[in-house]
């Protein structure tokens, strides 16, 4: 038995275990965007200006956007309930496309000051800036060595300038580079 058709026999029945329904072959063919509104439309979807909705069809992944029409829809007869427009999702899309980023540059800044702080505590209560080259500072080695190893491959890679500057500088005895 080829391992490919081991992994879909095995993915196949763990899905039909959580959806109790067989899963069938995706077989639905490429619809461009005028298809697409087509589609929509013969879903009752309301679409008040046609060629935008096109243009937005044709730049956001529909896989991605219908994921957004989903609760105005019926669930029986996946026909929408006429409480909102193209238009309307499209808004709704957009929103929660800068809500990600906000989210993210959000997350990214706690992240840093997160890093920051744990470096100077650490830091600071060993007297050491290499502290996280040190086994005995980690429970599991194993994890504590492919941290290392994932460390020294992106700073090897870093063109950033403070990298840059520390590998023509600097050479760190604690460990060899």
């Amino acid at each position: 038995m080829h391992a490919w058709y081991a992994t879909l026999f095995c993915r196949s029945h763990q899905a039909f275990f959580l959806s109790e329904k067989m899963p069938v072959i995706y077989n639905k063919p490429f619809l461009d965007e005028t298809q697409l509104l087509q589609f929509l439309k013969s879903k009752q979807l309301p679409i008040l200006d046609e060629e935008k909705a096109k243009n937005i069809l044709k730049n956001i992944s529909y896989y991605r956007f219908k994921s957004y029409l989903h609760p105005f829809k019926d669930d029986k007869t996946k026909i929408f309930d006429g409480s909102k427009t193209f238009e309307d999702i499209e808004k709704l899309y957009r929103f929660d496309d800068e809500l990600r980023d906000i989210l993210f540059t959000i997350i990214g800044r706690i992240e840093i000051k997160l890093r920051s702080k744990l470096n100077y505590i650490v830091t600071k209560h060993t007297n050491d800036p290499f502290w996280y080259l040190n086994q005995n500072l980690f429970i599991d080695i194993s994890k504590h060595n492919d941290l290392l190893l994932k460390i020294n491959d992106s700073f090897f890679h870093c063109k950033d300038e403070y990298a840059v500057h520390y590998k023509n500088k600097y050479i760190n005895d604690k460990s060899q580079q």
